[in-house]
């Protein structure tokens, strides 16, 4: 007895696999990238588009159909134009090597003093009645708001947050955007 499944698994060569996992890998390391963007909203506004139009080919509705057909070849012409931040950072991340690192985790140690220091700044910044806006990226990215700041990428600390926030400063107007335990960008527009 000859089964189909067996045919195609003896076929595969170890190049073939090889192929598949690079493929998911740069796939993965995408994701990754626009995890952090507006993106996300607009991937899964495309995928139901996707799948309005292959039920409407199912179910034989050809004008529905058509119309999303049309407005497909569109979607690929705007997808350079809306894509165009991350396409640019994705490329800054392979110019400079960053595309094959791995996101890093705070430990628990380091995670108490990042607490430590907000509780330290939030209180001295009390007395003074000095005003600070600090915002912590979760699961959703706020790279975008980053763009819009100054960089720092600096370690976050209670004197470096207070020279931030004195008053009648470029940086104390607008957020600061902490990322586990950095401070990615000061004076954000939100």
């Amino acid at each position: 007895m000859y089964l189909p499944l067996q045919g195609f698994i003896s076929s595969f060569r170890l190049l073939d696999i090889l192929d598949i996992l690079l493929v998911a890998f740069v796939l993965y390391k995408l994701f990754i990238l626009i995890r952090n963007t507006r993106a996300v909203a607009l991937i899964k506004g495309l995928l139901v588009l996707g799948v309005v139009t292959v039920v409407s080919k199912i179910l034989d509705l050809h004008v529905i159909n058509w119309m999303l057909q049309q407005g497909m070849t569109v979607i690929l012409v705007a997808l350079p134009v809306v894509f165009q931040p991350e396409l640019r950072r994705a490329l800054e991340q392979i110019g400079r090597g960053r595309f094959f690192r791995s996101g890093q985790v705070i430990s628990m140690e380091e995670l108490e003093r990042l607490i430590d220091e907000i509780v330290a700044i939030s209180e001295s910044l009390s007395k003074t009645h000095t005003g600070a806006l600090i915002v912590f990226e979760r699961e959703v990215g706020l790279n975008d708001y980053i763009d819009t700041g100054i960089a720092i990428d600096g370690l976050v600390s209670r004197e470096l947050l207070g020279n931030i926030f004195i008053p009648n400063t470029p940086l104390h107007d607008g957020a600061v955007i902490i990322r586990e335990n950095r401070i990615m960008a000061a004076g954000c527009l939100l």
